[in-house]
C-alpha cells in the first residue's frame, strides 16, 4: 500500500529592523518645517527577497497620503515632500512587501504604535503677499521722495547759478562814474594857452622892423 503525504512550506515574511526618517530614529519625535522634506531609508530583510517598502501618512483628519517604492537594497529612500501635506501631525505607518506578496508591518506585526511626525505650518506665507505689498510702496514712496529732491535741487541749483550774473549787472551799473573837474580842465587849457601865445609874440618881435629915432641937435 502506497500512501502519499503532504508537505506545506510557509513563506517566510519579512522583517523591519528599523527606518529612519531625516537621520533619527524610528523612536525620536520628529518636528520639521513645512516646505522641507522628509527623507525614509530603511533596515528590512527577507529570506526570499524584498519587493517592496511602502510609506503610509495618516492625520488627524483622517487624510491618508500613500507611498511606494521598489527596494533596491539599503540604500533605498522614500522622499516625501511637507508642501504635499498639510501642516499638524502625521502617523507614520511602515510596510514591507517581500516576493510572495507576504506584508509585514510595524503596527500590525510587531504591535508598535506609530510614530508621529508635525509638521510646523509656513505663517509667513499667509502675509508674504501683504509684506510685498508694503515693501513695493515703501520702494515706490523712497524712489518719488528722490525724483523730488533731485528736481528741486537742480531748480535750486540753477537759480544759485543765475542771481550771481544778475548782481555783477546791477554792480557794474549802479558804479558812479568818476566826474572831471572844470577847474583842473580849464587851467590846463589856460596853461596850453599861454605857452602857445607866448612864442607867437615872440614871433611877432622878430618880424616887426625896428624904427630909427631922429634925434635933433
Amino acid at each position: 500500500d502506497s500512501k502519499s503525504t503532504f508537505l506545506t512550506v510557509k513563506n517566510n515574511p519579512p522583517e523591519i529592523h528599523s527606518y529612519e526618517i531625516n537621520g533619527l530614529s524610528m523612536t525620536q519625535g520628529i518636528s520639521i518645517f513645512y516646505g522641507r522634506n522628509l527623507v525614509f531609508s530603511f533596515n528590512v530583510s527577507d529570506t526570499e527577497g524584498v519587493s517592496y517598502v511602502k510609506i503610509a501618512l495618516l492625520n488627524e483628519n483622517n487624510e491618508w497620503f500613500n507611498i511606494t517604492r521598489d527596494y533596491k537594497g539599503t540604500n533605498t529612500e522614500i522622499t516625501i515632500r511637507t508642501v504635499d501635506l498639510t501642516g499638524g501631525i502625521w502617523y507614520v505607518y511602515v510596510y514591507v512587501i517581500d516576493t510572495d506578496g507576504t506584508v509585514t508591518s510595524l503596527i500590525d506585526d510587531y504591535d508598535m504604535a506609530p510614530q508621529g511626525i508635525r509638521i510646523i505650518p509656513d505663517v509667513l506665507s499667509s502675509y508674504l503677499p501683504w509684506i510685498v505689498f508694503f515693501v513695493g510702496l515703501i520702494i515706490g514712496v523712497l524712489a518719488g521722495i528722490g525724483v523730488i529732491y533731485k528736481y528741486f535741487k537742480s531748480k535750486f541749483g540753477e537759480s544759485q547759478a543765475v542771481s550771481p550774473k544778475k548782481r555783477e549787472t546791477t554792480s557794474k551799473k549802479q558804479m558812479p562814474k568818476k566826474k572831471v573837474k572844470p577847474k583842473i580842465v580849464e587851467e590846463d587849457f589856460k596853461e596850453k594857452d599861454s605857452k602857445e601865445s607866448i612864442p607867437e609874440k615872440e614871433e611877432l618881435k622878430e618880424g616887426v622892423p625896428k624904427r630909427k629915432i631922429k634925434r635933433k641937435l
